[in-house]
């Protein structure tokens, strides 16, 4: 009966162990199914997902990365602006004297080729002398090349605007190309920005169909003032009194040789009947009194003063 009744015990211990283990049993196995489950869908996730582009990483901001200081001086009040594009490409703002008060690089050319000049505070001839002597000497601007100029904005200062301030600008720059170097082939051309017409009714002047924007006019010579010499060949003139020969009949014996009843020589030709020509001192040739050895000379219908008719000599329409 011992033996039973120890049996009994035996059993009802192991049942009452089972009971008490078995909640905490369920719950361990719950726990690594779930982490088991998170693991799978995180695996596939990750195979699902698509690689960043790299202009998508490229679009992230880097945080180390500091915004460089910008180099513009916009000022608060000006009259007017004008952009002057070369390649590099600068907007300069001007007060009501047309005196630089403000300026903007349009882009890294400009930062580069002009941010050691002192426009703030230079005229507009000046200003433009900076930038164009700049432009040149960088590489920018070469012969055959082009200069834009565009009247962009209109400031609150106020200022009569008409046509003169983009037609003065294009004249102070095409004055300064050819100031040193005469004909460079290079091209300054005028426009007005579209919001700048709309608010003043501004457009841009255009060249006179009569003498291309020159603003000189003659049949003659096309307006340059100076023509080639027709007198002479290479410089040089024939001598009109000797034609050429350098020598003239004898002054003293009026070319015969000699003089007096009794036929004496000439002592003046030593009997030759010939002298040295008078006009050209025996070079028979001598400088062409029109061009001076020159080739070219003042235009004789002109007379160098052959402003156009009709844009009386401005150049513009």
């Amino acid at each position: 009966m011992f033996a039973a009744l120890m049996s009994g015990c035996a059993n009802m211990q192991a049942t009452v162990s089972e009971s008490v283990e078995s909640p905490a049993n369920e719950t361990a196995k719950e726990t690594a199914a779930v982490k088991e489950s998170a693991a799978e869908t995180v695996a596939v996730e990750a195979e699902s997902a698509e690689p960043i582009s790299e202009s998508a990483k490229e679009a992230v901001p880097d945080e180390t990365e500091t915004e460089t200081p910008s180099m513009d001086i916009i000022p608060e009040s000006y009259a007017y602006s004008l952009i002057v594009a070369i390649n590099p490409t600068v907007e300069l703002y001007f007060d009501k004297n047309d005196v630089i008060n403000g300026v903007a690089f349009l882009n890294d050319d400009a930062v580069n080729a002009y941010k050691d000049l002192e426009l703030v505070g230079a005229s507009l001839e000046d200003g433009m002398e900076l930038i164009i002597a700049r432009a040149e000497s960088e590489g920018y601007l070469k012969e055959n090349g082009d200069v834009q100029v565009e009247l962009s904005k209109i400031g609150t200062v106020e200022k009569e605007m008409d046509s003169s301030v983009i037609v003065n600008a294009v004249e102070t720059v095409e004055a300064i190309l050819t100031a040193d170097n005469g004909e460079t082939g290079i091209s300054v051309n005028a426009s007005v920005n579209n919001e700048v017409t709309e608010q003043t009714g501004l457009t841009a002047p255009e060249a006179c169909p009569t003498c291309s924007g020159t603003g000189k006019s003659c049949s003659e010579c096309g307006g340059t003032g100076i023509v080639n010499c027709k007198r002479c060949d290479n410089g040089i003139e024939s001598c009109g009194t000797c034609h050429g020969t350098a020598v003239i009949s004898c002054h003293g014996c009026h070319g015969a040789g000699t003089v007096g009843d009794l036929g004496e020589t000439c002592n003046r030709c030593g009997g030759t009947g010939e002298q040295s020509c008078d006009a050209c001192h025996g070079q028979g040739t001598f400088l062409c009194s029109w061009c001076k050895g020159e080739l070219k000379h003042v235009c004789p219908e002109c007379w160098g003063e052959c402003d156009c008719p009709d844009c009386s000599g401005t150049g513009w329409k």
